[in-house]
């Protein structure tokens, strides 16, 4: 038994009747219409070499067959009219008939035949808006990782890549700027760097460059903090990140290391207490070009998660 779905033009604008042995210029074009989306609704099936596209006359009827075995077509069909359905390429091929029997005054039936029975869903058709039905976004996770290898790969014109391979053979593919690019030393040399992972459960992690240590042992420094933070669940955290930035404030003149320990925090999930702990660490400390736009950047992240918007 096939099932189908049918599309009649019953008559003109005028009300008069239609064939396809004389047909205005209005329904040729809907009848293009109808036979295009049907035969895209049929290519969007794993096997359609059981489908058919016919073409009646009479009324002009176009109608996409189906073997009744095909029982997901049916359940396509009924999603769109429920607005269950997720698949906007579908949808959008509904909503292309709809436009259609909407804009030009011609008189429509539309059929479905189902197992033997006949439903006229024409007032579907006419009344009703198909919608794509929204999937919950699933969320991005952060963190940070150090990570010394060799880099064995950095370039790109528009889109800058470095390719580093740590100690157990584990490529990393990071993405940095042109700016950033600058601070690696030679290919096939020893680096360290810290790089923000950002993945989806079940999904390939993407990388993002943090920071280039041009020396191992300020690689380890920034490790050890970050890592010693991350663990603490205390408040001595927020004493521990106080007084490494008073330390950077008494002995770096150029604030290299306070954007180095900045930038560390400088993603969506940063714990935001530290991040408060800094912002406040600097609020009346005269800064740099460099510096005020981090920080004006991480009070930007601190208010983004905040519904009153405030630090």
């Amino acid at each position: 038994m096939q099932n189908e779905f049918i599309i009649k033009i019953n008559k003109d604008r005028n009300g008069e009747e239609v064939s396809l042995e004389n047909i205005s210029i209005g329904a040729a074009d809907a009848l293009n219409i109808f036979i295009s989306s049907l035969s895209d609704f049929a290519k969007a099936e794993k096997d359609i070499s059981d489908f058919r596209i016919s073409l009646k006359n009479g009324c002009i009827e176009t109608s996409l067959s189906y073997p009744s075995t095909k029982t997901e077509v049916d359940e396509d069909i009924q999603n769109i009219f429920d607005g269950n359905s997720s698949e906007e390429y579908k949808v959008k091929i509904f909503k292309n008939i709809q436009d259609k029997i909407k804009a030009n005054g011609l008189d429509y039936s539309i059929i479905h035949r189902n197992d033997g029975n006949e439903k006229d869903v024409t007032s579907i058709f006419k009344a009703k808006k198909f919608t794509v039905k929204k999937t919950p976004e699933i969320p991005w996770f952060y963190d940070v990782i150090f990570v010394e290898g060799e880099l064995f790969d950095l370039g790109g014109k528009v889109k800058v890549n470095a390719h580093i391979a740590d100690k157990n053979d584990f490529q990393y593919l990071i993405d940095c700027n042109k700016e950033q690019a600058k601070k690696f030393g030679p290919i096939y040399e020893n680096t360290f760097v810290s790089i923000l992972r950002k993945y989806r459960p079940n999904s390939k992690a993407q990388h993002e460059l943090i920071d280039v240590y041009l020396e191992k042992n300020k690689f380890l420094e920034y490790k050890s903090l970050y890592e010693t933070i991350v663990k603490n669940k205390t408040l001595n955290r927020f004493d521990i990140i106080h007084d490494k930035i008073e330390s950077i404030l008494n002995d770096d003149i150029s604030n290299g290391e306070l954007l180095k320990l900045m930038r560390l925090y400088n993603n969506p999930q940063a714990d935001r207490g530290i991040i408060r702990t800094i912002l406040m660490a600097l609020k009346r400390v005269e800064k740099s070009e460099e510096i005020t736009f981090m920080y004006n950047t991480l009070a930007t992240l601190l208010k983004a998660g905040n519904d009153n918007k405030a630090i």
